[in-house]
């Protein structure tokens, strides 16, 4: 595989508008001048027949995270959800068999089948006015079930100030959710001082109050890929995406800008504003330009072949049954055909 402080370099893509070809680094600044996208969003907003609504659209760089070689520029409204970008991906890079995937943003990871959420306790023996609506979480209920559960292990545990600060009337999920995650990036995880008694006491109390509040965060948190973008995104924020937990194809994207426009519908809904050529990947014989790779390697450059070597390959594999390189992170890995 090649590395990647040299592909970083000499990489180069097409801007979809103006058919330009620039270099990676380049690309994001073209994208802000190009002519021909500004008449293009011009056109777009003055578009009298079509009366167009405007949106917040992320502007998005996805890239592989171990092969930075493959990149695009993206934009989607910042209302579509994860499930989108996630299918979009699928797409354009990724599908083969229908595997798992998940997003990585900052601690949370949300799946393409997330953990369930909290049960809402029976509410048939409540009063009328005391029941929970029908998709509504039980926030009170989650948050006593699991502090009954730590309480009996632990009762000390959790300061009484936080107990109280829990117990409250919590308007929505969210801001409990928003509550945890400052609670416990705010527990000090280091180790230092664990050599005596007391620091070792202290840093126990820390990680069994980190568990706690963790554990309820899991609980009654959606990690799910119906999420808005606009919920769990901001610019300048990275974050990352896996496809495939077994033979695993990683990317690293990041919202790299943000505008008020017209959003586009239907296939074109999240158009490609930019994209990478295609590498060249060297047969592993001759050198020359590679057109096929055996299946069953985490990467094309570790079985990467010109279809003179492929033919004469002594393998499992007839020329037939390898797959073809494509323009794509996953190119040979699984049964990955493009």
């Amino acid at each position: 595989m090649p590395k990647s402080s040299t592909t970083e370099e000499t990489s180069t893509g097409v801007c979809s508008f103006c058919n330009g070809e620039f270099e990676k680094k380049t690309m994001l600044q073209h994208l802000k001048t190009c002519e021909q996208r500004k008449a293009e969003i011009e056109a777009e907003e003055m578009s009298k027949a079509r009366k167009p609504k405007k949106a917040l659209l992320f502007q998005i760089l996805v890239e592989g995270s171990y092969l930075p070689m493959y990149w695009m520029h993206l934009e989607m409204p910042a209302a579509s959800t994860l499930e989108d970008l996630d299918n979009f991906l699928r797409a354009v890079w990724l599908e083969c068999c229908d595997h798992l995937s998940s997003f990585k943003i900052g601690d949370t990871t949300y799946e393409s089948e997330p953990p369930a959420f909290y049960f809402m306790e029976d509410t048939a023996a409540k009063p009328a006015e005391e029941e929970v609506e029908e998709g509504e979480i039980d926030i009170a209920g989650a948050i006593e079930d699991w502090l009954q559960l730590w309480t009996q292990i632990d009762a000390q545990i959790l300061p009484p100030d936080l107990l109280t600060e829990l117990r409250k009337p919590w308007e929505n999920v969210d801001d409990l959710v928003a509550f945890l995650h400052t609670q416990i990036n705010a527990i000090p995880k280091t180790r230092r001082g664990i050599n005596t008694p007391e620091g070792w006491k202290d840093y126990e109390r820390r990680h069994r109050l980190r568990q706690l509040l963790e554990g309820l965060l899991h609980m009654i948190e959606d990690t799910s890929l119906y999420n808005p973008l606009e919920k769990v995104l901001k610019v300048g924020q990275k974050f990352t995406h896996m496809y495939d937990f077994g033979s695993t194809t990683y990317l690293t994207l990041k919202v790299i800008g943000k505008r008020e426009g017209v959003a586009h519908k239907g296939r074109n809904a999240i158009p490609i504003l930019a994209r990478n050529n295609p590498p060249l990947i060297p047969c592993r014989k001759c050198g020359q330009p590679a057109v096929v790779c055996e299946p069953g390697y985490y990467s094309a450059w570790d079985s990467a072949l010109c279809k003179k070597c492929a033919k004469k390959e002594s393998s499992e594999w007839s020329y037939e049954e390898m797959l073809p390189i494509v323009n794509s992170p996953r190119t040979g890995v699984c049964g990955y055909t493009g």
